[in-house]
């Protein structure tokens, strides 16, 4: 089946979604609740996921490692975080706010923590005092922002 992988993207998509419906975070009130909304939400975020895949795909076969898909999830992860510490749906929906502010932005720090232990575990490989030189650039970093402020 040529379009497998797609399909699986679809349907894990829609299933959150409608998920997401059964446990009134997209509310009639809110606006998300309309059919016409829950699937263009579902068509844009499979869209963007099933490129996601391509990009990977297309990386594993040509045996190259790039990290374009990392990029795009620090992005994604750090406008969470700024909608996080803004809080816009607080006013709409107070399960809406809920589910966003204390379930699907709480995961992008510890994405921000993986993504660089895994650069500093590469890195580590190639030096083997990389981690120690690491650790005491950042306790320098900080102790250099916490007097010089």
């Amino acid at each position: 089946m040529r379009y497998k992988k797609e399909i699986i993207i679809i349907g894990i998509i829609t299933l959150l979604v409608l998920f997401l419906r059964i446990i009134n975070v997209f509310q009639i009130e809110n606006g998300l609740a309309n059919p016409f909304v829950m699937i263009l939400i579902i068509i844009i975020f499979s869209f963007i996921t099933i490129q996601i895949q391509r990009n990977i795909d297309h990386n594993y076969q040509r045996h190259k490692m790039f990290y374009s898909n990392l990029d795009i999830l620090k992005y994604i992860s750090s406008i969470l975080i700024i909608i996080l510490h803004l809080r816009p749906f607080l006013n709409i929906s107070n399960e809406l706010d809920l589910a966003f502010n204390n379930i699907i932005t709480r995961i992008c720090v510890p994405i921000f923590f993986i993504i660089t232990g895994y650069f500093v575990a590469k890195k580590e490989k190639d030096n083997l005092n990389y981690i120690d030189h690491y650790i005491k650039k950042q306790f320098h970093s900080i102790l250099y922002g916490v007097f010089y402020i």
